[in-house]
Formats: C-alpha cells, sequence, structure tokens
C-alpha cells in the first residue's frame, strides 16, 4: 500500500513537472506567434508607406506635365483653352481632395482649388 502512495506521488511531481514544461512551451510558442504579427505588421505598415510615397510623388509628377500643358495651350492661341482650363481645374481639385498630402506640398488650399 505504502509502494501504491509512493508511486502517486511520483507521478504526480512527474506531472507537474510535465505541465511546467507545456506551459513554459506555450508561453514561448505565443510570444513567437506575437513577435512574428508584429513583424509583419511592421513590414505591411512599411509597403503601405512606400505604396503611399509613390502614389503621392506619381500624382504630384502628372499634375506638374499637366500643369505644362496647360500653360502650353493657354500660351497658345487658337487652340480649345477653355477645355484645357477646365481640365486643370478639375485637377487642382482632385489633387486638393484626393491626395492631401500632395496639395499641401503644393500650397493648395480647397477655396484656391475651387476658384482656380
Amino acid at each position: 500500500m505504502l509502494l501504491l502512495i509512493e508511486e502517486a506521488k511520483t507521478q504526480r511531481e512527474e506531472l507537474r513537472h510535465q505541465i511546467q514544461e507545456v506551459r513554459s512551451a506555450v508561453v514561448s510558442n505565443l510570444a513567437l506567434e506575437q513577435d512574428a504579427e508584429t513583424t509583419l505588421d511592421n513590414n505591411l505598415k512599411l509597403h503601405i508607406q512606400e505604396l503611399s510615397q509613390t502614389l503621392t510623388r506619381v500624382k504630384l509628377n502628372k499634375f506638374r506635365r499637366d500643369e505644362q500643358d496647360y500653360k502650353r495651350v493657354q500660351s497658345t492661341p487658337g487652340r480649345n483653352a477653355l477645355v484645357r482650363r477646365q481640365d486643370v481645374h478639375g485637377l487642382y481639385l482632385l489633387a486638393y481632395l484626393a491626395a492631401p498630402p500632395l496639395a499641401k506640398t503644393m500650397n493648395l488650399s480647397l477655396k484656391s482649388a475651387v476658384l482656380f
């Protein structure tokens, strides 16, 4: 009988030790998963930021090209300058509404975009 009690105590201690090992493994796995998620989130934010900057640069370059076209058409008599002026007016408004950082770069306000 004492032998059975002693064996039960030994098994209980072994189980406690195994439970601690499993808990440690779960905690370390959880920490690794959280680190992986954090890394993925940071990479995603970085890619979004890079894409946003690229998009802003592309919009700014297109705006500058269109502005140069507008100035060229305005300086050329006999062309449909009114239509081109309306196109550029739309671009000013689009630049203000779609890309506030771009509008800030170009020192546009909503009033100047609408009244252009």
